[in-house]
C-alpha cells in the first residue's frame, strides 16, 4: 500500500475517532484529549463497552474491514464501566 495513502487513512481513522468519540476531559469543559494512533479505546478514551462496540462496527463498516472472527469480548469487557 502506498506510504501517502496510508497516512490519509490514519488521519481519517483518527479525525473519526476524534469527532465522534472524544469527549472533553472533564465531559462539557477542558481540553479533549489528543487523538493519536498509539490511543487506546478503554484506558485513554474511557469509553463504555457500547460505545466501543460501536466505534469498532463502525471502523470494520467504513474502512471495508473484515471483521469476521473479531470477538470484542477479546478485547473489551462489558462489565468494564470506562
Amino acid at each position: 500500500m502506498d506510504v501517502l495513502l496510508m497516512r490519509d487513512i490514519e488521519k481519517e481513522i483518527i479525525d473519526f475517532i476524534d469527532q465522534e468519540y472524544n469527549t472533553k476531559k472533564y465531559f462539557l469543559c477542558g481540553p479533549k484529549r489528543t487523538i493519536t494512533l498509539d490511543i487506546s479505546i478503554r484506558d485513554d478514551l474511557k469509553l463504555v463497552f457500547e460505545d466501543s462496540e460501536e466505534l469498532l462496527q463502525e471502523y470494520f463498516k467504513r474502512w471495508n474491514v473484515d471483521s469476521e472472527g473479531f470477538d470484542i469480548l477479546n478485547y473489551l469487557n462489558p462489565e468494564y464501566f470506562g
